[in-house]
């Protein structure tokens, strides 16, 4: 019930009552103030002790770990070991569940050790354990294999390795998983249909997407609220704003903070800042106080919208008003809304006045906005900052290539080139999906390995030709090679979202809403084309790139270029 007061006066009645030294009411306590947030109380009750049992050991350990305390919860394990005092799959299970909430693979492997040390690899909550802390660490293969070994797999093993597939960018994966679970009558619980949301929002899966919003229906979980925030998150990147606005008004006066905040990203993505603030102010009247995650998607929908003096006021807002502490994350939003307004010097001079130094996120989005606006004083200062920290990153090299070559400085764009050659850095490949009749069909840059290709690229000539007689003018300044004019045109035509776009105006209905989704963002060039292309065949396309969506119609974008 969260009664922490009656909890302390029934803390006060057991030392009154002679229960002081009582070693299952003392365990009882640490449970109790541990699960209501007060671990302080809780350490302070196991300190003071006079025996503990194992019992005693675990409840500690996973008030550690409940409470985000993961270091704490293994620095208990240590001593419980080095006292010599015995532990169980519970004590295990515990920290495996706090190392895969950190990410804490050292940790994760030193506590495999110490299952395979005990012969304890057969209990399958440990497997199930161990399966969750590989698949959310990024180790998929060691993720896979353990569950290729277990014996008996239950709903809770299929889920981790789901979860772990979709949280890792393997959304295809992870849906052929589901569709063997199926084939094996596994029924599916809550968590694992809302691993299924994400898929399809990583996909843009929209067919699938309502299959399993159905599934959430038929089970009972569709009004729960963390199903249906994963559902205004998915229906936003299937590039449905108005479903995400169905689900949102449900249960919008449930009066929770990461609804509110779904739907203001979803609104954010899509470039509708002022409806993004329009949900802010219906917080506000409602009651529900904003938090740090409120921040974020405010200014970075202010940021898509090009809405740079609101973005300053809720920023300033959130520091004034409701005391928050501006975190790395609203400062690279932040900079990213100076920056894309062309406000570079006010953008650097916010940068100099952090309480901190900045990191890559801030860096890059300030060097974004000197690419943009082809400033190189500010870029080269900037992309030297960057380079100190992280030197690793290809995103930073590729930013640095473009600010290059937009002044022909082909020279530099080599040299650069070369550095990410020897340090074996690769420029993630381009590529865009589109859902047909259920199916995901993906195209890469300049791939030409889709069976229906030949047929793509006729009728890409056919548009092209089209496109040319309407007076259209190729930008090559996204090409980061130094060759003719003839070749970069060639080079352009050759984007993933081209061949995307032709297949899905081949294989769907006329009048029908064409959507992509990029895994990197949009092209000056090909926003120009898909705009043009829009108006030639009077259809509507929707692009959801890296950073947001794009709506053409008619020969125009949402974004009104500004993104």
């Amino acid at each position: 019930m969260g009664c922490i007061k009656v909890g302390q006066c029934c803390h006060g009645l057991t030392v009154q009552l002679g229960m002081g030294n009582d070693v299952k009411v003392l365990t009882s306590l640490i449970n109790m103030y541990s699960m209501m947030g007060d671990l302080e109380t809780a350490s302070l009750v196991f300190d003071r002790m006079p025996t503990r049992t194992l019992v005693s050991w675990n409840a500690i350990i996973s008030g550690c770990v409940r409470n985000d305390l993961v270091p704490k919860s293994l620095e208990y394990f240590h001593e419980l070991v080095c006292n010599g005092i015995g532990f169980d799959s519970a004590t295990l299970v515990s920290l495996l569940h706090g190392c895969s909430r950190v990410a804490d693979m050292a940790s994760g492997k030193i506590l495999h050790a110490y299952i395979l040390r005990r012969c304890l690899e057969s209990s399958n909550i440990l497997s199930t354990a161990l399966l969750d802390l590989y698949g959310k660490c990024g180790e998929l293969t060691k993720a896979n294999y353990l569950f290729s070994t277990m014996k008996d797999k239950n709903v809770i093993t299929w889920t981790a390795l789901l979860v772990g597939l979709a949280q890792n960018g393997k959304a295809e994966d992870a849906l052929k998983l589901f569709h063997q679970m199926q084939e094996e009558n596994v029924a599916a619980n809550s968590v694992t249909l809302v691993g299924l949301v994400y898929c399809c929002a990583h996909l843009g899966s929209m067919k699938k997407g309502k299959s399993v919003h159905a599934n959430l229906v038929r089970l009972g979980y569709a009004l729960d609220i963390v199903n249906m925030t994963a559902l205004i998150d998915m229906y936003a990147k299937c590039g449905k704003i108005s479903l995400s606005e169905r689900v949102f008004n449900i249960v919008s006066d449930s009066g929770d903070v990461v609804l509110f905040n779904a739907m203001i990203t979803s609104y954010g993505i899509h470039g509708f800042g002022i409806q993004a603030i329009n949900i802010y102010d219906r917080m506000v009247y409602q009651r529900v106080s904003p938090n740090q995650t409120t921040f974020v998607a405010l200014l970075a929908a202010c940021s898509h919208s090009g809405l740079v003096e609101e973005g300053i006021y809720l920023f300033e807002k959130m520091k004034t008003e409701h005391k928050m502490k501006p975190s790395e994350k609203h400062y690279a939003c932040f900079v990213d809304l100076l920056s894309r307004a062309g406000r570079l010097e006010d953008a650097e001079e916010c940068i100099k006045k952090m309480p901190s130094e900045p990191g890559t996120a801030v860096l890059e989005a300030l060097l974004n906005g000197c690419r943009y606006h082809k400033n190189m004083d500010i870029g080269l200062r900037t992309a030297d900052k960057l380079l100190h920290l992280d030197s690793t990153n290809p995103g930073i090299y590729v930013l640095l290539s473009n600010i290059y070559a937009q002044i022909k400085r082909w020279d530099v764009v080599d040299y650069i080139q070369s550095i990410m050659r020897a340090h074996r850095l690769k420029k993630i490949p381009g590529y865009s999906s589109i859902e047909i009749q259920n199916q995901v069909h993906t195209f890469f840059a300049g791939d030409d390995s889709h069976l229906n290709w030949e047929e793509i690229h006729r009728f890409l000539e056919a548009l092209r030709s089209e496109i040319e007689a309407s007076g259209y003018v190729p930008d090559t300044s996204s090409v980061l090679r130094d060759v003719d004019e003839k070749m970069k045109v060639k080079l352009l035509w050759g984007h993933s979202e081209r061949s995307a776009i032709a297949f899905g105006l081949l294989s769907t209905a006329p009048g029908s809403v064409i959507r992509i989704t990029k895994n990197l963002r949009v092209c000056n060039d090909c926003h120009m084309v898909t705009k043009l292309i829009s108006q030639i065949v009077q259809r509507e396309i929707i692009v959801r790139d890296a950073n947001r969506f794009h709506h053409f119609r008619n020969g125009k974008c949402s974004c009104c270029d500004y993104w």
